[in-house]
């Protein structure tokens, strides 16, 4: 009998396609740790000198070019979210729960490790403070969309900085 591709459900909804597991890229073991270094390095740099400090950070990381050439694009976004995801669980059972500031550079440092290398840092402000949490929130976007939040968290905030 042989191999059926497996069908990803949370990735054909997400793409509007039928997506298989094989279709969607995974990292090697040695790239995750470069990933987990990098961000654990960058949320410390944040401690020890706030925004500026972990910007430095980032930027010092090396990224890989033409990682996802071949891959459509809303692939690329849905697995953007599954590494941030990753990447966000990691960071908090190391460092415990941080503020979304923090946590936005940790992440979009492993995403850069992982071959993201337009990702980036947002920082919005409440467009109805009844509706949002915070009145200040920060998240990390790949492509123009959101990877470390709901995606409804881009119309919810309007953009006051990028750090790219």
């Amino acid at each position: 009998m042989a191999n059926l591709p497996s069908l990803d459900l949370r990735a054909t909804i997400a793409t509007g396609y039928p997506t298989y597991a094989e279709d969607i890229p995974n990292h090697p073991a040695k790239q995750w740790l470069r990933a987990a270094i990098n961000a654990a390095a960058t949320l410390r740099a944040f401690d020890c000198g706030g925004s500026d400090e972990a910007k430095r950070s980032l930027e010092k990381i090396r990224t890989m070019d033409k990682v996802f050439d071949d891959i459509p694009a809303n692939i690329i976004i849905l697995k953007a979210r599954r590494d941030s995801t990753v990447l966000r669980g990691l960071m908090r059972l190391i460092f415990g729960m941080r503020a979304c500031f923090a946590e936005s550079f940790a992440i979009c440092a492993g995403l850069r490790c992982l071959g993201f290398f337009d990702s980036y840092i947002v920082v919005g402000y409440a467009r109805i403070e009844l509706f949002a949490p915070t009145q200040l929130h920060a998240w990390v976007e790949c492509r123009g969309e959101p990877v470390s939040d709901p995606v409804e968290v881009k119309y919810g905030y309007l953009e006051l900085q990028r750090y790219i």
